[in-house]
């Protein structure tokens, strides 16, 4: 069987998505990524959710009216819990660079977990 070679890069994609998932449980920065999230702004403690749904209110609410770092981290603790809307966000978030910096594997995983 032939594939194309955009069916190729597509499971390509998903096996590389898969495998760096599975090192680091998808949603956790690797140590020395050097991202940029990290370094705006962490002397600022974040706040301690009472559950993934007040995450979800607070997450959406951050990034509306502009706080990406606090919505991101709510966003995330939101998602690890279950809610499939702070998924879909985080996925559209990453997938269009809105807000955080455009990486379209952290998209995918998110957008599979839904």
């Amino acid at each position: 069987m032939r594939m194309r070679r955009h069916e190729l890069l597509l499971v390509l994609a998903g096996l590389a998505a898969a495998t760096i998932g599975g090192l680091g449980g998808g949603s956790e920065a690797m140590a020395f990524d050097g991202s940029a999230e990290v370094a705006a702004g962490s002397k600022v403690p974040l706040p301690i959710f009472k559950n993934p749904q007040a995450a979800l209110r607070a997450g959406l609410e951050d990034f509306k009216s502009g706080d990406a770092r606090s919505a991101i981290e709510a966003l995330k603790y939101a998602a690890a819990g279950g809610e499939s809307l702070a998924r879909w966000k985080l996925a559209k978030m990453y997938a269009d660079g809105d807000g955080v910096p455009q990486d379209d594997i952290k998209a995918y995983q998110y957008f599979s977990q839904i």
